[in-house]
């Protein structure tokens, strides 16, 4: 992330951010203009980005839209606006902005709850950072629950709201403790970022903590995307296969620029494409939906998007990456040889990131018999950000593999 004058912005809590000059009531938000109070809905424990040199400063809503997704599996996100409402207690107790974010008792920064009119049927429609195809919905109710009777969502293409959950009346008999309502969906299909919730009137003072959805960032395929790449994976395999494997994989990769052995971009679409470990192959409707899923049309589209997934894989996600591609290598093997350990740590440019790689591969190149286990696989990455020299103080009593302790024991001759 950077600052509008390209800085490198650097992430801290709120807690950090005020102690420094001029920030110790709050602060405001350089991209959405909201004000941030102390006391208000910003709690120490908030995740901000700052940059001392422009004083530029990011809230946690405006860091989500900025940070880039994993894009392969489902995320959890809170109220990030509230585009309209029917009623409101008041502007400053319990005003209907109180649902943005996650509630305080939760951790979050919202203070009171959502307060609504006694007087007629209420309704709020918020929006969220990043569009999704809505899975779950959770309503954390305040006081007086049982209130929700339509949850709707608008699709990200401007049609008409679909109705996600109805019901005629609201709840009865229940106590008025706090509860998270979370009904069963009509739909999972729907891709969207708006919600409007609809609500019984009461002569209760119902109060609202906040909104929380769930769902997969990535729509389901269009039909002509998912048609392009099945004509796709059928001219690359030449012969009509169900999977891509062998030399048909191999000229796939080479097509998009791969010619050595220790680039990751094989690894990088394995990940991506969730395919299956160990096999060295992408199944028909792995590769068919996730491409068109990213609306990748033709060759030139599946190769963009794959140079783009390396970039923010080995930028965003190494570390996950790195777990990856070993338990992909190991397959269902307990422990993985020592020359398929040190090729893989190529791969991964661990040469390039520690400077003591070529020590620790000399090491365990004395043994290649050797087989390394998961732990240690694992291990290795932590071990090499922690120890970076010769010359460094070394715990023998820590919690490292016995390995470590004797490879630099090894290392100090």
């Amino acid at each position: 992330m950077k600052c509008e004058q390209g800085h490198a912005l650097v992430r801290m809590t709120a807690g950090q951010l005020r102690k420094r000059s001029g920030y110790s009531t709050g602060y405001t938000c350089d991209r959405c203009r909201y004000k941030w109070s102390r006391g208000g809905r910003c709690a120490d424990g908030d995740a901000v980005a700052h940059c001392d040199t422009c004083q530029y400063d990011l809230c946690p809503a405006c860091i989500a839209t900025t940070e880039p997704s994993t894009d392969d599996q489902a995320i959890e996100q809170w109220v990030s606006e509230v585009l309209d409402y029917s009623s409101q207690y008041d502007n400053y107790s319990y005003p209907a902005k109180q649902v943005i974010g996650k509630p305080k008792r939760l951790g979050g920064s919202s203070g009171n709850p959502w307060l609504m009119s006694t007087s007629q049927d209420n309704f709020v429609v918020v929006q969220f950072a990043k569009p999704v195809q809505i899975s779950m919905v959770e309503v954390y109710e305040a006081y007086y629950p049982g209130h929700v009777l339509k949850i709707l969502a608008k699709p990200t293409d401007n049609s008409s709201y679909v109705t996600l959950f109805s019901r005629a009346e609201k709840e009865t008999d229940l106590s008025e403790s706090r509860r998270v309502f979370c009904p069963p969906l009509l739909t999972k299909e729907v891709f969207s970022q708006v919600l409007r919730v609809e609500f019984a009137r009461s002569t209760d003072y119902v109060q609202i903590e906040g909104i929380k959805i769930t769902g997969d960032p990535l729509e389901k395929p269009k039909p002509e995307y998912l048609n392009d790449m099945i004509t796709l994976f059928d001219n690359i395999t030449a012969v009509p296969h169900t999977t891509l494997g062998g030399e048909e994989l191999t000229k796939f990769f080479t097509s998009m620029g791969v010619t050595d052995d220790v680039d990751p971009m094989p690894f990088v679409v394995f990940y991506k494409l969730k395919a299956t470990k160990g096999t060295f192959e992408i199944s028909k409707e792995q590769f068919t939906v996730e491409y068109a899923r990213r609306r990748a049309r033709t060759m030139d589209d599946v190769a963009r998007l794959s140079n783009d997934w390396k970039t923010a894989v080995l930028e965003t996600l190494y570390d996950q990456f790195y777990e990856y591609v070993f338990d992909y290598m190991r397959g269902e093997r307990k422990a993985l040889p020592v020359p398929e350990a040190l090729s893989v740590w190529r791969v991964l440019g661990l040469p390039t990131k520690w400077n003591l790689h070529d020590k620790w591969a000399e090491y365990l190149g004395r043994n290649e018999k050797l087989a390394l286990p998961r732990d240690t696989l694992m291990e290795l990455l932590p071990f090499s950000r922690a120890f970076t020299a010769a010359t460094q103080e070394y715990d023998e009593t820590s919690s490292w593999p016995l390995m470590f302790d004797s490879f630099v024991e090894w290392l100090r001759g």
